[in-house]
């Protein structure tokens, strides 16, 4: 008579157990460490389009005056996503915007990353803007937190 072949039903039910507890245990840690990857993105562009507002404010290409913008940075949502613009001028200005004729550089990352700005949050209603003079000074303040979900993916700082 041959052995017998297979699995039994326990070692079936033992296999799926201790799989279904490492799915469970494993998918929040996943979870938390995709939300901190994805602010990490974003602090990256916040920084990239700080550091190219400051070079726009630097070169001064409008001529602005002392205590006025030589340049403006200003961040955007649609409820999707977040677009975060750089801009000849003031970033509160008309022309400041997707599209825009003072526009230089531009970049988007995901609404569901909360941003706030000097303890300003982001609203459709009310874009976030920081000023920057000709030497490149913020006429604000630049202090900035991004936030998603998870236990441990606030990221915190000052721009400059």
């Amino acid at each position: 008579m041959p052995a017998p072949r297979g699995f039994t039903l326990i070692e079936l039910l033992i296999t799926i157990s201790i799989t279904a507890f490492l799915l469970a245990t494993a998918a929040p840690l996943t979870l938390d460490w995709v939300y901190s990857a994805q602010t990490r993105d974003a602090r990256g562009k916040l920084a990239r389009a700080f550091s190219m507002t400051k070079s726009i404010a630097l070169r001064n290409a409008g001529g602005a005056a002392a205590p006025s913008a030589a340049s403006g940075l200003k961040i955007l949502t649609d409820g999707t996503t977040n677009t975060v613009l750089a801009c000849i001028g003031a970033a509160g200005s008309a022309t400041c915007a997707v599209g825009g004729s003072s526009l230089k550089w531009s970049a988007t990352y995901r609404a569901a990353i909360s941003t706030t700005i000097n303890g300003v949050a982001l609203s459709a209603a009310a874009p976030l803007t920081i000023d920057l003079d000709n030497r490149g000074n913020a006429l604000t303040g630049t202090a900035f937190t991004l936030s998603r979900g998870g236990s441990n993916n606030a990221e915190t700082g000052t721009l400059y």
